[in-house]
């Protein structure tokens, strides 16, 4: 109990105002995004994960993605379970960006 309080401490004197919140709401504005365009187009979100080797079927995990990144995003954007939340997209995030690494042009990797 002791190293949470002082990681408060810690946290509480090194705020910066309201970067860390806005930041935080942008992801989420831009998670929101990314979930309504999946969801439109879950091919969009089934074409991504096809050559990562998804470990499922490529549409039941894109109709994952969608309803995380829904979620998600409203969970982020009022500041409620943002830990949780972001431990829950972390996977989500690593696969693509090392889809965006793998299939980057060949100047830019």
């Amino acid at each position: 109990m002791q190293a949470i309080d002082r990681l408060n401490r810690w946290t509480n004197s090194h705020d910066h105002g309201y970067v860390v919140d806005i930041v935080r709401v942008l992801f989420a504005i831009f998670l929101l995004y990314k979930g309504v365009t999946f969801g439109r187009d879950p091919s969009l979100a089934a074409d991504l994960l096809a050559p990562a080797g998804a470990f499922a079927v490529p549409v039941v995990v894109s109709h994952l993605v969608v309803l995380t990144h829904l979620c998600g995003g409203v969970l982020l954007l009022i500041g409620l379970l943002t830990r949780l939340v972001m431990a829950c997209l972390l996977p989500i995030l690593l696969v693509a960006a090392g889809q965006a690494g793998a299939t980057a042009p060949a100047a830019l990797a």
